[in-house]
């Protein structure tokens, strides 16, 4: 039996373009990674042991790579001030693509004005709810 015009040509394309579209699958880009480190006690072995793992993400998945927040609520608060032991690693953080996030409900708690705090913050009105909705789009949550 002679096969119908062209249906020879068909059943050569379909291996090749199964093989292309299995190549193309295997250099898809892995999703980011989504990291909120939530910092609520103003030890400073939390956070240095939060900076050093913002230092190891970066390090594993490359810079650009990761997406990580900071977010400082409660006693942590204290710990962004810009006379805290914590306040001179926020420029090191932020330079590898991190945000350092504070709470504003924490600020009035402590009565301390954006003034007293360390450069380079970016605010939120309830740290709490910053980590609610940031687990809600599927963001891992880390308390360092």
């Amino acid at each position: 039996m002679k096969p119908q015009n062209g249906w020879w040509k068909f059943l050569l394309i379909v291996p090749m373009l199964a093989a292309a579209l299995g190549g193309c699958a295997l250099t898809q880009e892995k999703p980011r990674a989504q990291v909120v480190l939530q910092i609520s006690d103003d030890n400073v072995k939390t956070w240095q042991t939060a900076f050093n793992v913002v230092n190891n993400l970066t390090n594993t998945y490359g810079k650009g790579n990761v997406d990580i927040e900071l977010v400082a609520f409660g006693d942590g608060i204290n710990a962004l001030t810009f006379d805290s032991k914590a306040a001179s690693r926020i420029p090191g953080a932020t330079a590898q693509g991190a945000k350092v996030i504070a709470c504003e409900n924490s600020m009035r708690r402590f009565k301390l004005s954006k003034q007293d705090m360390a450069p380079d913050l970016a605010y939120v009105p309830a740290g709490v709810q910053r980590i609610i909705d940031r687990q809600g789009q599927g963001w891992v949550v880390i308390r360092p």
